[in-house]
């Protein structure tokens, strides 16, 4: 209806507490359902859900406007002016003090109140917009199009549009620290007109509706404009509402404890404004000392003629108070081997250069880094240690709007800008304004006329714990200002301009150098020798993290642990979870950072990434490769590690956002602490271990390019093996490292065996014969234990069927492995005795097919002969080459080609050491040919042509063919170089052959430099190699 008969609007109370403790103000739509008939999903009108759930001890208020969409009617000014009546009322209310909240706000009551006692803002399709063209506020003539052909509402006026858009923008700026939950049509309705077809539209569209606040938060409601005030839950808002509401119930007792009486306030800085001072401005002049009921009243008269700018705050400012250092926490006399990290961030933030000018534009640098990294220290020691420097430095913890609210009224009070107790230093908008205008302009009194800018203070703000950008952005200091900002962060793009920092570093840990002094120093024990040995043993368990060494100094102080005994300690891994939970410093140390090991990385609070870290815990840490992740995505049988893409990105982006993990400069592999995987696996139940342990066991071994049966030494695989290898060695620590019932339960993982004896026959290609023989130890038993806890019926079942176990089959290969490394070590006997076992296993096993991969038959008939070779038995050691080749003979062509290439290889150097050398040639030059005819001249499939070149030099040099040994020699170490690599002994071998040849012609500038060409000095063989040509070199020469 139109409003003109209509009396003055009012608040109508619909439900009243007998001791209230918040007010409920519901404000009817326009043309929508009365808010008694709000229902939401469950049968409850919004007057009885809200309070029965959320709102403590609540008296509800209805305030009726009284306007409706109807003809003929200036809605949009009828809207204002009800606006104004029911601010009006909220004031009056606050005044009257017969409310809850009068007993928080007991001083002069204006619009700042209203918004400091709102713990909350719901808009349910409420327009809001800052366009001033009429066009976009036309929901009026949509609103009357709704109710029939015949009516049609004037356009909206442009001052109308205009004064709709600066009441926008002002209500943005003062609800800024409000909590606004916006809930949005989505359905269109039908609009009704006489002279052009039925159209539907929403009323009030997303992009009409969204204030586009900090604290917004944005709900899409299936329904249309008229009825979406009835489909919204009480679960919805009944959640949403209860954080700002125990906020606002915070934030008021703290205000109650803060109160002071008005008599010590100084008046002029009394910011004494009622709802007209601050939304409008008034030709005839507001008293700031008056701050009566009555003056409200007079100033509501005199807005209704319709003055409607935005005025500023009258406030005389206050000179600051200077020198001010506001810095958290005291100086830590702990604080140790940071000086580069400090001497960085001076070279970023110092106020002049080093000519002594002055640096005028504003200095930015960012501290990075997990949970514990010692971020906060590192920024407590550079303020602490540069108060010469800077006349003024601001410490803000920065973890939530909220607090960094909070954080700038101190600093407000702290510089004197505000006086302690008064409504400005209690309002948060005011002191943030205060304090950003002194930062863009940092002078030393604004009541000297001779003030000048030019000699601004020097000034450091610290933004301590940053969690995201946007929580800076009303805090951020003006454009133009020219001090310094540091701010710390777990978020690794705290360094970039994401966060509109110029510059910075991701903190490493300590160097282990610093971190075992700072062990000694913390423990006391500096000068006792055996401690000072193991320090560094320590150091690296706790991988320079300054929170692990600073919290496990305490435990091995209170508890008397040698580093021996913490050592001892730390490796019993299942007692983690209570060990990174011990907090025994003093108490004066504890004060200066609340968190443990279990508590730092607030890993219980992950919501996308628990899958992806737990798995990551249980790889090696420094290099994770993507390729690995990004392969398992939708095949790990782990139920919460992503499976899709854009799960894996998510969870990855929540890790990166703490500095959990952080992503290499080519962003093909993540990295990770060690003490966050162990802290990730401190809080795995047993369970959860196992079912982790076994989904990374799939994963790797799903990657694992699995060596062709009786088919080894193909170095085209290599490339993968040594991407997953560091991660299979890491699982075989922890699986070492592991409980008793924990270990019991890992190692009937099959596959987990299967993953040993790969890695260890790759250690062995690639010469790492000690680091092979370790995994085939811990294969061997975990096979037979699986083999042993198998029931007496599975093994009859077992024995007699067509195909062998694979349990059988694994141990079998164990044994040839095992065989295999002891060669390399020259140990004959534990060879034949393996190589006797394994031939036997697989001369029992039915699972012997003639098939084109098969050939380890042959193989082991060769290997034992050459076990006897070794031990000078020739004559058995002929008998089993014979015999591999005769088996060789079976397999189909190419691969029984294949297999004889190692039979013919080890009998021609049975022959050559018989001192049978053309013989040894002979076979040793059909092997080359016959390898030559399958693979092609100089192929690098494998190192075994090497072997024949190596063994040819060998032959031809002792059959008085100098040169052309040479020259096979030669061939042989290029092969080697470029097949197995540097580091492998047959590498050296040949290089050492090369260096003889050169002696013997007396080129000792090549003896000694041409087999250096292809070694490297990091070679374990690159010793022998020196050492042997030194002994020759003083044996001949």
């Amino acid at each position: 209806m139109d409003s003109s008969g209509f009396s003055r609007p009012q608040l109508r109370k619909i439900c009243q507490h007998a001791s209230p403790q918040s007010l409920l103000i519901l404000v009817q739509g326009i043309g929508t359902p009365a808010p008694t008939t709000w229902f939401e999903g469950k049968g409850s009108t919004w007057d009885q859900f809200l309070p029965n759930s959320v709102l403590p001890s609540p008296t509800v208020y209805c305030f009726n406007h009284g306007l409706g969409p109807e003809i003929n009617s200036r809605l949009w000014s009828n809207i204002l002016d009800r606006g104004l009546v029911l601010l009006d009322d909220l004031l009056a209310l606050l005044n009257a003090r017969v409310e809850c909240l009068a007993t928080a706000l007991e001083r002069p009551t204006d619009f700042k109140d209203v918004v400091r006692a709102t713990a909350a803002f719901i808009a349910i399709a409420t327009p809001h917009s800052k366009s001033e063209d009429p066009k976009d506020w036309s929901q009026p003539q949509l609103l009357v199009g709704t109710r029939g052909y015949h009516k049609r509402a004037p356009p909206t006026s442009s001052d109308d549009a205009k004064r709709l858009s600066d009441l926008c923008l002002r209500f943005e700026g003062a609800v800024g620290n409000v909590p606004i939950l916006n809930l949005c049509e989505t359905q269109d309705i039908n609009i009704k007109s006489v002279f052009v077809k039925s159209s539907r539209a929403l009323i009030v569209p997303e992009n009409a509706c969204k204030i586009h606040s900090r604290l917004e938060e944005f709900i899409e409601v299936p329904g249309n404009h008229l009825d979406v005030c009835n489909l919204v839950t009480s679960t919805q808002v009944g959640k949403w509402i209860q954080q700002p509401v125990a906020a606002a119930l915070s934030r008021i007792s703290r205000e109650l404890q803060d109160d002071v009486p008005l008599s010590v306030v100084d008046s002029v800085t009394i910011a004494s404004h009622d709802a007209a001072y601050i939304f409008y401005k008034t030709d005839s002049g507001i008293s700031t000392k008056d701050t009566s009921n009555q003056a409200a009243v007079a100033v509501s008269d005199t807005r209704r003629d319709g003055l409607s700018t935005l005025s500023d705050f009258s406030i005389i400012k206050r000179d600051p108070i200077l020198p001010c250092h506001m810095i958290a926490g005291s100086k830590n006399n702990d604080f140790y081997g940071r000086d580069e990290i400090v001497a960085m961030i001076e070279d970023s933030l110092a106020p002049m250069d080093q000519s002594g000018v002055p640096k005028k534009d504003l200095k930015t640098f960012g501290l990075c880094g997990p949970g514990g990294i010692g971020k906060t220290q590192v920024a407590n020691a550079y303020a602490i240690t540069h108060m010469e420097m800077f006349e003024a430095i601001f410490w803000v913890h920065a973890e939530e709007v909220t607090v960094l609210a909070d954080e700038f009224s101190r600093l407000a009070e702290g510089l004197g800008l505000v006086l302690e107790g008064t409504p400005d230093a209690r309002d948060q908008v005011v002191t943030r304004e205060l304090v950003k205008g002194w930062l863009a302009d940092p002078v030393t009194s604004y009541n000297r006329a001779d003030n000048n800018t030019d000699d601004g203070v020097a000034w450091l703000l610290i933004f301590d714990n940053v969690p995201n950008p946007d929580i800076l952005t009303d805090f951020w200091p003006p454009s133009g200002s020219s001090g310094s900002i540091l701010i710390t962060s777990r978020d690794t793009l705290a360094k970039t301009q994401f966060y509109q920092i110029d510059t910075g570093i991701d903190l490493p840990p300590l160097s282990a150098k610093h971190s075992a002094e700072l062990l000694l120093k913390l423990t006391w024990r500096e000068n006792i020798a055996e401690e000072e040995a193991l320090s560094r043993s320590v150091a690296e368990k706790l991988g320079g993290l300054p929170l692990a060494l600073t919290q496990m100094a305490g435990v091995m102080v209170r508890q008397s642990l040698s580093f021996a005994d913490f050592l001892r300690r730390y490796n019993e891994e299942e007692t983690h979870g209570t060990l990174f939970s011990l907090s025994l410093e003093p108490r004066h140390k504890r004060n200066n950072y609340g968190y443990t090991l279990a508590s730092v990385w607030a890993l219980e609070q992950l919501e996308l990434s628990s899958g992806l870290l737990d798995v990551m815990s249980f790889l090696d840490p420094d290099n994770i490769p993507e390729k690995f992740l990004l392969g398992n995505i939708g095949l790990s049988t782990l139920s919460d590690f992503p499976k899709t893409v854009t799960e894996y990105q998510d969870a990855r982006y929540e890790l990166l956002k703490s500095s959990l993990i952080m992503k290499d400069s080519s962003a093909s592999s993540q990295t990770i602490h060690r003490l966050i995987q162990d802290g990730a696996r401190a809080k795995m139940k047993p369970e959860r271990a196992t079912n982790v342990f076994n989904a990374v066991v799939d994963m790797l071994y799903s990657m694992w390019p699995l060596a062709e049966a009786g088919v080894r030494h193909h170095v085209g695989r290599w490339k993968d093996c040594q991407m997953l290898s560091p991660h299979i060695l890491r699982l075989k620590e922890h699986f070492i490292r592991a409980g008793s019932s924990l270990m019991s339960i890992w190692k009937t993982n099959l596959n987990f065996t299967t993953l040993l004896n790969e890695l260890g026959w790759y250690f062995q290609e690639r010469g790492y014969t000690p680091e092979a023989m370790d995994c085939y130890q811990t294969a061997q038993t975990n096979i037979q234990y699986i083999i042993s806890t198998k029931s007496s019926h599975e093994l009859s079942l077992v024995a007699h069927s067509q195909n062998q176990s694979e349990e059988y089959l694994l141990l079998a290969e164990v044994h040839n492995n095992i065989a295999g490394a002891a060669t390399e070590d020259n140990d004959a006997d534990t060879a034949r005795h393996h190589f006797t076992i394994y031939k036997e296993m697989l001369q029992d096993s039915e699972k012997i097919n003639r098939n084109v991969s098969d050939s380890r038959l042959t193989s082991s008939l060769y290997n034992l002969g050459m076990s006897h070779t070794m031990k000078g038995d020739y004559n058995n050691a002929l008998l089993y080459f014979q015999e591999a080749l005769q088996d060789a003979a079976s397999l189909p062509h190419p691969q029984s080609k294949i297999a004889r290439s190692l039979a013919l290889i080890n009998l021609g150097l049975t022959r050559w050491l018989m001192e049978e050398y053309d013989e040894s040639g002979s076979l040793l030059e059909t092997a080359l040919q016959e390898r030559e005819l399958l693979l092609g001249p100089n192929d690098r499939q494998s190192m075994i042509t090497g072997r024949i070149l190596h063994c040819l030099g060998n032959t031809r040099n002792s059959q008085g063919q100098l040169a052309e040994s040479l020259d096979f020699h030669e061939r042989a170490l290029l092969h080697f170089k470029e097949t197995v690599g540097n580091n492998h002994h047959r590498t050296g071998n040949s290089c050492f052959k090369v260096a003889e040849h050169y002696m013997r012609i007396k080129k000792l500038r090549q003896a000694i430099q041409r087999p250096l060409l292809y070694m490297s000095f990091s070679s374990p063989n690159s010793g022998t190699i020196l050492n042997g040509l030194y002994r020759f070199f003083f044996e001949e020469f």
